[in-house]
């Protein structure tokens, strides 16, 4: 960990106006001398979030989480101490130095010099994409998706060249170590000189303050898998990472909503149609910290996944993912297209924004899956479209809501609501597992 002097940390914290930090993640009301809102750490539906007016420290009364507001800035944007201090002086007009010794430790001169390399990396595959002839296939395929000028250049896509030689010696030029180059990300774990990307459109993945940390590839021929992504290093965890957070932040903010999509191209055509709050997890299922990330930003979000079933799979584990963590969900269907890419290509703009006013709840959809997944008009039908519901039911942290969802599935299946929750209650002592039901993706 880096340090300062205490005096400079000190005129730090005097000049920072520390209910601004906190108000950019919490909603808070004053009561007394403090304020309180709903934590940005947990689910909840009372505010147990407190900031004390007189010391500026925060601490939640559900989770126990609490520091200052240099240890909130950490915790809630996955900060550094560091960071966390540089973004303080920032905000607060002050200088910051750092000396030697205490600035190069290993971990943050790696983090440091992952940030310069992905950086520089973007602005050169960019500049493949736009300025050289190898690039142009990769921009014919942009376009031919709807995309515009302007969106390949906010987002910085860029393009990967087929030519497996010249990444390995152009980062060698700019004086990277072989040892460096091994743990950055780029290149094979069984061949050094080998790198991952090459012959792709690249999509540049940044963490919450705009640094890129990663890479996405889209493959632009048949061999091998058609996306690919970083692998993890020392600045970049794919269950922490959205793409496209933050080029969607302040749309997320002013909504009061986010768009979660399946994948980079989807979210490109959502931005392309205006509608930019849209984000997407990284190849992977949506995960309870990239949920809570959003639910720091916003009340809602609306899932929209592929349509085949892979998608409507997701979309289900999805659900109960974001009602976990206290965001209102919604779902969206596409129509006419697999996806949000294919319906801009093949309908427009018009034809997704009208698309998108069509969601319907997380449980109103659940319950329609349930009913396609399983046949209801048996009685062991029945029961097992029931148990499917079950992880959504535990996601709810509002005995209200569960309750009115218990009648609602009642009601659906042709089965009273007290034989439903005395299913759910049986389940919840036993320690079933309620996935056993639910049939895979490739069912």
């Amino acid at each position: 960990m880096a340090r300062i002097s205490p005096q400079i940390r000190q005129e730090i914290l005097d000049k920072t106006d520390f209910l601004s930090v906190y108000q950019e993640h919490v909603h808070l009301q004053k009561k007394g001398g403090s304020y309180w809102g709903l934590c940005p750490f947990h689910s909840e539906k009372t505010p147990s979030f407190s900031v004390s007016v007189d010391t500026g420290l925060f601490y939640c009364f559900g989770c126990h989480k609490g520091g200052s507001v240099i240890q909130f800035l950490m915790d809630v944007d996955k900060l550094t101490y560091t960071e966390a201090m540089e973004e303080l002086a920032h905000r607060s007009g002050v200088q910051i130095h750092f000396e030697e010794s205490e600035r190069a430790g290993e971990a943050e001169k790696e983090r440091q010099a992952l940030f310069e390399l992905y950086d520089r990396l973007s602005k050169t595959f960019h500049w493949f994409l736009v300025n050289h002839a190898s690039g142009r296939k990769g921009l014919e395929v942009l376009y031919k998706r709807g995309l515009t000028d302007v969106l390949i250049e906010k987002f910085s896509l860029g393009y990967a060249p087929a030519n497996r030689q010249w990444l390995y010696s152009f980062l060698k030029a700019k004086g990277y170590s072989d040892n460096f180059l091994r743990h950055s990300g780029l290149f094979s774990k069984n061949d050094q000189y080998w790198p991952l990307f090459a012959d792709r459109i690249m999509f540049p993945i940044s963490d919450v303050k705009g640094r890129v940390i990663a890479f996405g590839g889209r493959a632009m021929d048949q061999e091998g898998p058609k996306y690919i992504n970083s692998p993890e290093t020392a600045v970049f965890k794919k269950q922490d990472t959205l793409f496209a957070l933050s080029q969607a932040l302040d749309s997320i903010k002013s909504a009061d909503e986010a768009i979660v999509c399946e994948g980079y191209m989807d979210v490109l055509s959502f931005h392309a149609a205006g509608m930019t709050n849209a984000v997407a997890p990284l190849g992977t299922a949506f995960t309870s910290h990239q949920a809570m990330a959003l639910r720091r930003r916003a009340s809602r979000v609306v899932l929209c996944f592929d349509s085949d079933e892979a998608g409507l799979h997701a979309a289900e584990r999805a659900c109960s993912i974001a009602a976990g963590v206290g965001l209102e969900t919604s779902v969206l269907l596409p129509e006419g297209g697999k996806d949000a890419s294919e319906i801009l290509e093949k309908k427009g703009e018009g034809e997704l924004t009208r698309m998108s006013k069509n969601t319907i709840n997380a449980g109103h959809f659940l319950l329609t899956r349930a009913s396609q997944l399983f046949d209801i008009s048996t009685m062991e039908g029945k029961a097992k479209a029931v148990s499917f519901l079950f992880p959504f039911l535990d996601a709810l942290d509002s005995d209200v809501q569960r309750q009115g969802y218990i009648r609602e599935i009642g009601k659906a299946l042709g089965v009273g609501a007290h034989a439903v929750e005395m299913d759910y209650a049986k389940a919840k002592v036993s320690g079933i597992n309620r996935s056993r039901n639910a049939p895979s993706s490739n069912s």
